[in-house]
């Protein structure tokens, strides 16, 4: 490589570390499609193009150098993760099991493992029995507003619905405001009133809120 290619690479580095930090992942996505990822050594560079794909739901991009940087062994788990989470959207399931296995192997305490094996096996039309399990194990050792409620939508799914109440009103009490709490409280009137103590924050931002009348509606939202 030319002291001019070096310096025209350079730019182009940079220019992808500006517009990511700056949300425009757009732009740095056609910047990203622009570097040659084979000879790529450097992570900050590839887990920037690997954000903007992802942000811009190019995930055979996000995927491909992934791999480019998996197989430099960058990334660590992290990497691992994202490359899972790549193959689950593109389908490739034994790929994906391939790669979990590996983040187990790599950080088996780590509680990241209970989110990726959901993904894996909801993409492989796990009975909702068993991920429950895994949600419930989760929240053993997580507080995470997103699958607590996913928790409560499976238990709706699964006609569990004293569970599924009980899980938003536990939900509302940890987080009190936020997007998933006023999905809990939504889900929540579909089988019981609202207690006046959960009236205030729900007709807060009802105006906002889509009305539904399926449980599995809202389920199938969350993808």
């Amino acid at each position: 490589m030319n002291i001019l290619d070096k310096y025209e690479l350079t730019i182009k580095i940079e220019k992808l570390d500006k517009l990511v930090k700056s949300g425009d992942y757009v732009n740095a996505a056609k910047v990203a499609e622009q570097l040659e990822w084979k000879k790529m050594k450097q992570w900050t560079v590839m887990s920037n193009a690997i954000e903007a794909y992802v942000a811009t739901g190019k995930y055979d991009k996000a995927r491909n150098v992934c791999i480019y940087a998996y197989n430099r062994k960058l990334g660590g788990r992290r990497l691992l993760a994202t490359l899972m989470e790549m193959y689950v959207k593109l389908g490739e399931l034994d790929d994906a099991e391939e790669i979990y296995q590996e983040y187990v192997e790599l950080a088996p305490r780590d509680v990241t493992g209970y989110i990726l094996l959901y993904k894996l096996k909801r993409a492989k039309k796990a009975p909702v029995e068993e991920l429950i399990t895994i949600l419930q194990n989760y929240k053993d050792k997580e507080l995470d507003e997103e699958y607590e409620y996913e928790l409560a939508l499976l238990y709706s799914e699964a006609g569990l619905t004293d569970k599924c109440v009980r899980e938003c009103d536990e939900l509302v009490l940890w987080f009190a405001d936020g997007i998933y709490v006023e999905k809990a409280l939504r889900l929540k009137q579909m089988y019981v009133p609202l207690t006046p103590g959960h009236q205030e924050p729900f007709r807060k931002h009802r105006n906002g809120l889509r009305q539904v009348s399926n449980p599995s509606e809202l389920l199938l939202s969350q993808d």
